[in-house]
């Protein structure tokens, strides 16, 4: 009688764990996209496994919490004029959405059968999340540098001694955010060395449909301004 209550009993925690289980969602990754990062955590893939899957636990499935991906794209080809594979890269960029109850989805690049279409997707990216049943989960894509920026600033920000509101504030208030945005600012490795990741960039932007929260940036501005500086630029917003 003890054994089979036993029995019951492990059971019923089996049942409990596949249910929490299954309430989760997994997103398996394409492999042609790497992921550096899951909701702001590293993401590390096992060495001896190519199966990558993200899992996102149930209490974060709500359409008030986005999840990000940070990923890029890596792929190779043959190339017949060089006689020799080549690898096609590009920068990280971010994947942002919002998802409910979804048991397993798919992120997948569209289709790119050479190194032509290889180096069209890395001047602009384009990625799919779709569901087992061909449903659409919407999307949008950041840049990386962009996605740093507003993360940085954001958390300078929240942390700051000082209030960031309209009214004036000291001398000494004004130089300590100065001071504690431009060092962390300066702490980011941003890629802009040359003219042909300016054009990707501005390209990319147009698929950008989540913009960089730039009010604690423009407070910040205002308040290191002189008075010349914040004259001229109520001019300009007048002209506007």
């Amino acid at each position: 009688m003890v054994s089979r209550f036993f029995f019951i009993k492990i059971i019923t925690i089996l049942l409990l764990l596949l249910s929490f289980t299954s309430s989760a969602t997994t997103i398996e990754v394409a492999k042609n996209l790497e992921i550096k990062e899951v909701n702001d955590k590293p993401f590390s893939e096992g060495f001896f496994s190519n199966n990558k899957s993200i899992k996102i636990p149930a209490e974060q499935l709500n359409q008030q919490t986005t999840q990000t991906i940070v990923v890029r794209y890596k792929d190779v080809f043959e190339d017949f004029e060089l006689g020799q594979d080549r690898v096609v890269e590009s920068e990280y960029f971010v994947i942002k959405f919002n998802l409910e109850k979804q048991s397993v989805l798919k992120l997948k690049t569209t289709t790119i059968n050479d190194i032509s279409e290889a180096e069209s997707f890395v001047s602009k990216p384009e990625v799919m999340l779709v569901s087992n049943n061909g449903v659409s989960i919407p999307l949008t894509l950041e840049t990386y540098a962009d996605y740093k920026l507003k993360r940085e600033v954001t958390k300078v920000v929240a942390t700051l001694p000082v209030d960031l509101s309209d009214k004036p504030s000291s001398p000494k208030a004004e130089e300590k955010i100065a001071v504690a945005i431009d060092n962390d600012i300066a702490d980011l490795d941003v890629k802009t060395e040359t003219n042909d990741i300016d054009t990707r960039s501005q390209e990319f932007t147009e698929k950008v449909m989540d913009k960089v929260d730039t009010l604690p940036m423009l407070k910040y501005w205002w308040q290191k301004a002189s008075a010349k500086e914040k004259a001229e630029f109520i001019t300009f917003i007048k002209k506007q």
